[in-house]
């Protein structure tokens, strides 16, 4: 029997490749004791990345509205991974800093997320991953238009 057409579709690949890979890193986080969920784990790598982020920067640049990254922040910051530092000028903006206690979970999960990643791309040779690489930021470019 022919496979439905949905199944080639863009979409439900896609869809099926994110939930495989949300579950695996879900589970090597778990195996590994990091204490962080996969949006956590992207929240702090963020962070850590620029320069005293604000929480609306952090949500738009991962994509989750500003409620759910300020959730997230909360328990980050309960887990003294993260700390809110006061803007002297605008007492409402708040910049987000790595604490060290969260640099050492960064490079600790971050080590896992790297195996996890370069399991994946086994049989895939270099210019197949820039080729996909800029196909998918097309076509995130593309949706982010609509």
């Amino acid at each position: 029997m022919d496979e439905p057409k949905s199944q080639n579709s863009v979409g439900f690949q896609f869809g099926m490749f994110m939930r495989v890979f949300r579950k695996l890193v879900v589970k090597r986080f778990q195996e590994h004791d990091t204490g962080l969920t996969m949006e956590q784990f992207a929240i702090l790598h963020r962070i850590s990345e620029e320069d005293e982020p604000t929480q609306s920067e952090i949500a738009a640049a991962i994509g989750l509205d500003k409620s759910a990254v300020m959730r997230i922040i909360d328990i980050l910051e309960d887990k003294r991974l993260v700390a809110r530092l006061s803007d002297g000028e605008d007492r409402r903006k708040k910049a987000l800093v790595i604490t060290k206690k969260g640099g050492e979970k960064i490079e600790e999960a971050g080590q896992f997320f790297e195996t996890i990643i370069e399991e994946l791309s086994e049989g895939v040779n270099a210019e197949e991953m820039q080729s996909f690489l800029k196909t998918l930021n097309k076509l995130r470019h593309n949706a982010e238009k609509h």
